[in-house]
């Protein structure tokens, strides 16, 4: 079908060289700090066949009869227009996700709860954006009769660009939260911008939505409401709960996965995918990496949800830590929350007044906008500070021995890396 589209039969399509194979197209992207175009060499050797190019640089004509090259006015814009053309070709069903917290994790329920209907194809770890999203739809396998795409966004207007890329046949909105709240300004204009996903739908009601967010209740379709979640227990490595009458159970942890899960079984619902299957294929999810991902040591527990961090998913981490019924001493360990611009000494000061509400398990703040929390925290908990990741994984490795039958909770942005802080666990 791709050879339809740009006339050259190809195997695989990349923007990155190293991920090119045998037969591939390469996509030479212009950024802020390089150009792909400076690397069609090593595209030629890692075994592209063809690659888009920019009609206004040369062809370089030592290479012309090694690599076919397709000529374009932008490369970039070329490669989503490919991409929107290819997902018309397949003709999937097509479900697009956004949010602030939980796209990732959703996009993995809905996978596995409808899994055993359809032919699923999505998103490849967090390829969310101007480039991952026309990526994920053009490795998209010819037989795919259901894709999922996850659709990311620091700034208006990206969400709007994605969802036209896609043509979503349903959209998913999973809440709204604080995240890039430093750009967008609030969380109205957050709201805004997430709902740009409904710009690409053929039906604007097939949207599904937190019907709890007073922010989307402007919008027409399916909203998806905590009232109808019931029975909600965390027990032990997995979550069971009632929704709409039914039974559920997700091999997980966090509470607020029941909400996430609620999404799949409504769309499940609206697709006319039989009940029991969505009950079968939850139990096959299994959570992404550092997304309240449970691991052991020794006799030490850790969950670690420092994959990305905001208000909001730190409150819902929280609750899900103190859920967990366990003899060990508990350490919830906060790093920084990032992109709060002008909002980040007032919403770290809001988690140091959130810690002193729990008092079963002691806090280690890390950071310098964790640094407002202990202020607080400091005289209503067990605290401990560290200015920086480096200062805790110095700490654990002169302590980790005597740290023992301990249950940490690890939760910070990307940019914390406080997943170190495990690794230097003996």
């Amino acid at each position: 079908m791709l050879e339809k589209i740009i006339g050259v039969s190809v195997t695989n399509v990349h923007f990155n060289t190293k991920n090119l194979e045998p037969g591939g197209l390469f996509i030479p992207i212009k950024g802020e700090q390089s150009d792909g175009h400076s690397y069609i060499e090593d595209a030629i050797n890692n075994g592209a066949i063809a690659t888009l190019w920019n009609s206004k640089i040369a062809i370089p004509s030592h290479l012309s009869d090694r690599i076919k090259f397709i000529e374009v006015e932008d490369t970039l814009k070329s490669f989503q227009t490919i991409a929107n053309s290819y997902r018309k070709e397949v003709n999937p069903i097509v479900i697009g996700i956004t949010g602030s917290n939980g796209k990732t994790t959703t996009k993995e329920i809905l996978a596995a709860a409808l899994s055993s209907n359809y032919q699923i194809h999505k998103n490849s770890g967090n390829y969310n954006n101007h480039l991952g999203v026309p990526l994920t739809l053009l490795t998209m396998p010819e037989n795919t009769e259901l894709c999922i795409v996850e659709m990311g966004m620091n700034h208006q207007g990206e969400i709007s660009e994605l969802t036209k890329i896609a043509e979503p046949d349903f959209a998913i909105i999973t809440n709204i939260g604080e995240s890039h709240i430093g750009h967008l300004g609030s969380r109205e204009n957050i709201a805004k911008a997430k709902m740009e996903i409904i710009e690409g739908l053929t039906y604007k009601e097939n949207i599904l939505f937190d019907g709890d967010e007073s922010l989307l209740s402007i919008l027409n379709g399916y909203p998806i409401k905590d009232i109808h979640i019931k029975d909600l227990k965390q027990q032990e490595n997995k979550i069971t709960f009632n929704y709409l009458e039914n039974n559920y159970v997700l091999p997980t942890f966090g509470l607020h996965n029941a909400k996430n899960s609620a999404f799949a079984i409504k769309l499940g619902e609206i697709l006319s995918v039989d009940n029991e299957k969505i009950r079968q294929g939850l139990h096959k999810f299994r959570n992404a990496n550092m997304r309240l991902e449970y691991k052991e040591k020794e006799t030490n527990s850790f969950l670690l949800d420092c994959y990305n961090s905001s208000l909001t998913s730190l409150k819902s981490a929280l609750n899900t830590f103190e859920s967990i019924h366990t003899p060990k001493h508990k350490v919830a360990i906060l790093g920084d929350i990032f992109e709060l611009g002008n909002e980040s000494i007032s919403t770290h000061k809001e988690i140091g007044k959130i810690t002193t509400m729990y008092s079963d398990f002691e806090f280690w703040f890390v950071g310098k906008g964790m640094s407002e929390a202990f202020a607080i925290a400091k005289d209503s908990n067990t605290a401990k500070y560290f200015n920086n990741t480096e200062a805790l994984c110095d700490f654990v490795k002169k302590h980790s021995v005597s740290m023992q039958s301990k249950y940490f909770l690890l939760k910070a942005s990307r940019g914390m890396s406080l997943e170190k802080v495990y690794e230097n666990f003996n």
